[in-house]
């Protein structure tokens, strides 16, 4: 229900008149029956605060007439722009300094009361006192012999209650629309993020909000979101942290804490519920806690917990549905207990990567759910100790699927035969022989590990899929769905939860055309090494490998961008910092994770090599690995420079930007001619990015990365199984993408 009037301002104005004039005030200001008997309920039930309405009269100034006025002090009125029971906001200029400024004027009735007069220092005091783009700035709280005032910045923009309505009234329009849904999540997210970091700012200065609402947030054309009216701010004091009576702020958005009315705990986590009501409003375009009357509401704050977003609508993303339902706990010690935690986590979802906030687990629920249905817990209780044999054999069952990594396999195309090799720790290899599961679908139930399946049509089409650290139990299922095509719209979805699983998306494509840009290498023994800095060709040793294809040349930005294109995939940091640098695009794509490279790998029709593979194509003319010496100077002419000492300590730097002046200096693009190319032709093995393979450490949930950097001697590290974890991304981090020729031999 969006706000169509200042409910907030009303019933502040009802309060501090004499109780003779309430109701004709009443009827002037509310827009219905029903609105007006909210704002009765809600007088009634605060008359219990002593403090509530205390208010002491100043000497009487003279009344505002209604007609508008056409100057204030140094201010020009240029038009209203909004009224309510507190008085009126003008649009105006500034004739001193030649800018425009909100002017909002108390009303006459007010003139007299100390506690509205208060609520205007305090909203200029508070607003004064904090610096942040995000907050609406206070330039003066005056007098002008006839009206009280305050100048603050003006804001050209719709209020976020306006915004919402707006999104209400498209979606009764045109409720299909899923793309348009998907924007419209990202930019609760931003709005959301960037307001929460407002409010950190203003806590960190020991000002909490307590009025956090859509028409507190005004949607600023140029700068984005902006948050203002200060004006029942709480200042805190190191004696009594947040201690104070009086229940303020709208009752839709107040925090179980404000709720309760007296004697409690006020804090900045009590912001952060409030704003936890906005990105639930903001989501599901509607409030969490309602009823017919003020007590109902206040009610349903304090003790009602709100539906589910995703049973609202199941579009809405899990990762936002848990921030959503962490900002909205009840017990403050488990909300985010700083603005800035909410701030980072929506932030975090927007550009992909894993949220802190979990959702509850089973056992929080049920006893969420006790709290406020005490009998039919009891009833549920006696019930459950008749079945207990039942429950537990039923518990042995989910015990022993919870062991298990739980994987399902679709496929477009009828007819396809699904097999799987679990990667092996101590050979650092995939066995020769696959295992074959059945045809499509296949549900899969395996011991958790790392795997890889093949999935091959009745044509002979195949694709490969990596399934990296498949973990236990059916929270963590996974689901690869084998696409005809390239489709679009096709990127992973890693949310996981108890609701949805992990899905990845394979193509199914024939060995002829994965070829393309691609080099064979035979299938026999392999000479293989995997050593350390000082002699990189210990524990050297022979593999027999089956034939495969691989990657001349490392992925490019340009390639990696087709890919973010066609899925809607999160695409690289780097491509937002300084923003995508179409010179760049012949450039090994870096700053991407592990899954990140799969992904792209499998969109393809293609998958990453193993090391051992890796290793076996990126031969020396003479057969073994790249051993030039001790020196740069022995490398092959023509191959570049010896990095300088100050790139080698700068390579160090937490600072992107300062890495990406590195990585845009030093690296090569990817098809340049390379004079220390290997035997099979393969191109930049040891002097351009790290290259990612498909060998994995499952104990330390980290990846096998082969070859050498733009910043490394490239003598120095070829053969080493150097790991990154995966999650890890960096400007020296890129890969190339390899194939089998042939489906896997398997057995029954």
């Amino acid at each position: 229900m969006a706000e169509q009037w200042n409910e907030k301002e009303v019933f502040l104005g009802a309060a501090n008149l004499p109780p003779a004039e309430r109701e004709a005030f009443l009827r002037r200001s509310c827009p219905d029956d029903a609105a007006r008997a909210r704002i009765e309920a809600l007088l009634q039930h605060h008359a219990r605060s002593t403090e509530l309405f205390a208010s002491t009269p100043l000497p009487a100034a003279p009344p505002t007439t209604l007609v508008h006025p056409e100057k204030i002090d140094e201010f020009r009125i240029i038009a209203p722009i909004g009224e309510g029971g507190m008085g009126v906001v003008y649009l105006a200029e500034d004739t001193i300094l030649g800018r425009k400024v909100a002017l909002k004027v108390i009303a006459g009735h007010l003139v007299g009361s100390e506690t509205a007069l208060a609520r205007f220092r305090e909203e200029a005091r508070s607003a004064a006192a904090l610096r942040h783009p995000a907050i609406v700035p206070v330039y003066k709280f005056g007098f002008d012999g006839a009206r009280h005032y305050l100048a603050s910045e003006y804001v050209d923009g719709p209020t976020l209650a306006a915004v919402i309505e707006q999104e209400r009234q498209r979606r009764q329009a045109d409720p299909s629309s899923t793309t348009q849904h998907r924007d419209w999540f990202r930019r609760c997210a931003e709005v959301v993020s960037v307001i929460a970091e407002a409010l950190d700012t203003s806590h960190k200065a020991g000002i909490i909000h307590r009025d956090v609402k859509p028409s507190n947030i005004l949607i600023d054309r140029e700068r984005g979101p902006r948050l203002t009216d200060f004006g029942i701010a709480k200042h805190l004091t190191e004696e009594a942290r947040t201690q104070f009576s009086g229940a303020w702020g709208s009752c839709h958005y107040m925090s179980p804490e404000q709720a309760s009315i007296a004697g409690v705990r006020v804090d900045q986590r009590s912001d952060i519920f409030s704003l936890g009501v906005v990105l639930y409003e903001m989501l599901s375009l509607r409030l969490p806690f309602d009823g017919g009357t003020v007590s109902k509401v206040l009610e349903a704050v304090t003790t009602a917990e709100p539906a589910r977003l995703r049973t609202i609508d199941r579009s809405i993303p899990l990762d936002l549905e848990t921030i959503c339902r962490k900002a909205l706990e009840k017990d403050p010690a488990r909300r985010y207990q700083t603005a800035a935690h909410l701030g980072a986590d929506l932030r975090c979802w927007r550009e992909g990567r894993p949220i802190l906030a979990r959702p509850p687990g089973t056992g929080r629920r049920l006893r969420r759910w006790a709290v406020t249905h005490r009998f039919p817990a009891a009833i549920s209780t006696a019930a459950a100790a008749l079945v207990l044999v039942g429950v537990l054999a039923w518990a042995l069952r989910y015990t022993w699927n919870e062991s298990r990594a739980w994987l399902t396999v679709e496929s477009e195309v009828p007819g396809c035969t699904v097999y799987y090799q679990q990667f092996d720790v101590g050979l650092m290899e995939f066995p020769a022989v696959a295992t074959r599961a059945g045809g499509t679908p296949s549900s899969l139930k395996l011991v958790p590990g790392h795997y890889r399946v093949t999935v091959v049509a009745e044509d002979r089409r195949f694709a490969e899929a990596t399934m990296p650290l498949l973990d236990r139990g059916h929270a963590g299922r996974t689901v690869l769905r084998v696409d005809r095509t390239q489709r679009r719209n096709a990127a992973d979805n890693e949310s996981g939860g108890d609701v949805e699983p992990r899905v990845k998306h394979a193509t199914l494509v024939s060995s002829e055309v994965a070829r393309d840009g691609m080099i064979r290498i035979d299938a026999g023994e392999h000479l293989v090494g995997h050593g350390t800095d000082d002699n990189p060709l210990i524990n050297e040793h022979t593999v027999r490998l089956p034939e495969f294809l691989i990657d001349r040349a490392e992925v490019s930005n340009a390639e990696y961008k087709d890919f973010v294109t066609a899925t809607g995939h999160a695409p690289p940091g780097y491509w937002t910092l300084p923003g995508y640098q179409p010179e760049l695009e012949d450039r090994p794509v870096v700053g991407i994770t592990f899954d990140d490279a799969e992904a792209y790998a499998r969109w393809r029709g293609k998958r990453l090599p193993t090391s051992f593979e890796w290793e076996a194509a990126a031969r020396a003319p003479d057969g073994r690995l790249y051993t030039w010496g001790d020196r740069f100077e022995d490398a092959p002419e023509g191959v570049g420079t010896e990095p300088d000492p100050d790139d080698l300590r700068r390579d160090r730097s937490s600072n992107p930007a300062v890495l990406f002046a590195l990585y845009k200096a030093r690296s090569v693009r990817v098809q340049l001619p390379d004079p220390a190319g290997c035997r099979n032709g393969l191109l930049h093995v040891c002097n351009n990015v790290l290259e990612m393979t498909e060998s994995v450490y499952p104990a330390d949930r980290a990846f096998v990365m082969k070859g050498n950097s733009w910043v490394d001697f490239p003598c120095r590290t070829l053969a080493n199984n150097l790991t990154y974890t995966f999650d890890a991304n960096s400007f020296k981090l890129g890969f190339r993408c390899a194939r089998s020729v042939d489906p896997p031999p398997f057995s029954p």
